[in-house]
């Protein structure tokens, strides 16, 4: 009599392989979908702070309305154009100075250098415009360079007191 041979069961290696690729696909497309998620939170955090530094910038010029014309000669402010004079209360050696009296252009450029200091640690940096031809409104911008889009982001807003 004939001796049959009896087939065990189980893979071949080329089904290994094949559910491997399989695998490996799948895993690419998650860590894919993993970088555009990050990439879109940190576009969302980068233009979330952008509104907070323009409501920010809106408020200190909202406190200080006798200080607008700080604001008024049709060109842009920017960082450069603050000065620390002492307006805010502030830590010197660990302890607490208080803020000495000032006009309302000193505090409109104390505000735009505690604005250029909050923006520091940030990609952030803004600009406050008059609005050509209507009374006391301006423009406040603010722009970063987002590593998840082309070229550099802005956000502005118009204000008017």
């Amino acid at each position: 009599m004939a001796e049959r041979k009896t087939r065990t069961g189980g893979f071949s290696l080329l089904e290994v392989l094949i559910a491997l690729v399989v695998l490996s696909v799948g895993l690419l497309g998650l860590a894919a979908l993993q970088a555009t998620g990050l990439r879109s939170s940190s576009s969302a955090l980068q233009r979330n702070q952008a509104v907070l530094f323009a409501s920010d910038m809106a408020d200190r010029m909202r406190a200080n309305r006798e200080g607008l014309q700080f604001f008024e000669d049709n060109t842009p402010v920017s960082f450069g154009d603050g000065a620390d004079i002492g307006c805010s209360d502030r830590l010197e050696n660990g302890a607490e100075v208080a803020a000495q009296a000032c006009s309302s252009n000193e505090l409109a450029q104390q505000a735009v250098f505690d604005w250029a200091q909050a923006m520091a640690d940030t990609p952030h940096t803004g600009t406050v415009t008059v609005v050509a031809g209507v009374t006391n409104q301006f423009r406040i911008q603010v722009q970063w360079a987002d590593r998840g889009a082309a070229g550099t982001q802005t956000f502005e807003t118009d204000v008017q007191f």
